[in-house]
C-alpha cells in the first residue's frame, strides 16, 4: 500500500512538473517568438509568477477525471488527458473572467498552453507511468 501511495504521489509531482514545463514552453513562445508575427501590447507582465494558481486548476481536473485512482488503457488515458487539457483551459478562463483578472493574464498563454498540453502531457505521463511501473511503484495485484 505504501508503494502504491508513493507511486501516486510521484505521479502527481510528475504531472505538475509537466504542467510547469508546458507553461514554460508557452511563455518562451509568447515572449520570444510570437512578437515577430503578432504585435502585443506589453510582454513585461507575462511572467511565470503570475500563473502560480493554475496548478490548482490542472490538479483538480486530473483528479476529477480519475487519473490517479483508476487504471486506463493507453487510448482511454489519452482521451482523459485531452479532456483534462480542454476543461483546464476552460476552467482557467472561468477563473480569469469571474475573478475579473482577465486583463492581468495573457489569454494567448492560456490558449497556447491548452494546445501545447495536448501532445506534451500524454507523452510525459506515459513515460513516467512506465518508469513507475518498472520500479514497482504502480504495480497492483489482479483479482482473477
Amino acid at each position: 500500500m505504501i508503494k502504491k501511495s508513493t507511486g501516486i504521489i510521484i505521479l502527481i509531482i510528475v504531472d505538475l512538473i509537466a504542467v510547469a514545463a508546458t507553461l514554460q514552453c508557452v511563455l518562451l513562445i509568447r515572449i520570444n517568438l510570437l512578437p515577430y508575427f503578432i504585435s502585443f501590447p506589453d510582454s513585461s507582465q507575462v511572467t511565470f509568477k503570475s500563473f502560480w494558481w493554475i496548478y490548482y486548476v490542472w490538479f483538480f481536473f486530473f483528479a476529477y477525471e480519475g487519473l490517479y485512482t483508476k487504471r486506463f488503457s493507453f487510448w482511454d488515458e489519452i482521451k482523459s488527458l485531452s479532456k483534462v487539457s480542454f476543461f483546464s483551459t476552460l476552467g482557467i478562463f472561468a477563473v480569469l473572467y469571474l475573478g475579473k483578472i482577465g486583463e492581468q493574464v495573457s489569454r494567448t498563454v492560456v490558449v497556447l498552453m491548452g494546445l501545447l498540453s495536448l501532445p506534451l502531457l500524454p507523452l510525459i505521463r506515459i513515460y513516467a507511468k512506465k518508469a513507475l511501473y518498472y520500479t514497482g511503484l504502480l504495480k497492483s495485484k489482479a483479482i482473477i
